[in-house]
């Protein structure tokens, strides 16, 4: 059974999701919980404070599972890393799709609304898209380490490119709002990141 926390912090990401951080109000949030403004005042002070701790939660706790744990725990990183991307669209926050076309990505919905507006949301979705990037990263190296990349690789401008790709991707089928163009997109990014293995380079000694 979830915690009265736990409905708040769900019904946040729900209205956020879709309207985004401007559009929503407590008043929304409380009638999608259906639950009183003195419930949410209990645990949160302000429409912001519950929002940086649901950004905390469903984001990072994204991260953290989706992407960080797994690549962590792998002893086959590029098939990992490349069954991560193309699986992104399945995984669930809260029990809904994290990737709803027409919606997008929060992460990056939010760093085009809120990033320049206020340091607070600035700080904390640059910390989660840091971690994101960083978990790609993570991918690139034990592959160089297990050699399967070349040392004269620069992993970390591979990763840059590869997490802004896949952010980049989302944003495609958002726009064309069909996640068949995910795939197609992806289908590209994969290719490129195959391309780095070191079975796949013909280097002259």
């Amino acid at each position: 059974m979830q915690s009265t926390r736990d409905i708040l912090l769900e019904a946040t990401f729900k209205e956020i999701y879709q309207h985004g951080y401007q559009g929503t109000s407590l008043s929304k949030i409380m009638t999608s919980c259906q639950l009183t403004k003195g419930a949410l005042y209990h645990y949160f002070k302000s429409k912001k404070e519950i929002s940086l701790e649901m950004i905390e939660v469903s984001l990072g706790g994204l991260i953290e599972n989706y992407w960080e744990k797994p690549i962590a725990d792998t002893q086959t990183p590029f098939s990992t890393l490349l069954e991560r991307i193309e699986n992104f669209p399945s995984v669930n926050i809260f029990g809904e799709a994290f990737l709803d076309v027409k919606h997008g990505c929060l992460l990056n919905n939010l760093i085009q609304e809120m990033a320049p507006l206020d340091d607070d949301f600035s700080n904390l979705l640059q910390t989660i898209y840091s971690r994101f990037e960083n978990a790609v990263l993570l991918a690139l190296e034990k592959a160089q380490t297990l050699g399967e990349l070349d040392a004269e690789v620069n992993i970390k401008d591979s990763a840059m490119y590869i997490t802004a790709s896949i952010e980049a991707c989302i944003t495609t089928a958002k726009l064309k709002n069909d996640i068949n163009y995910y795939y197609l997109c992806v289908g590209q990014l994969k290719r490129y990141i195959e391309s780095l293995q070191f079975e796949n380079k013909n280097f002259s000694k």
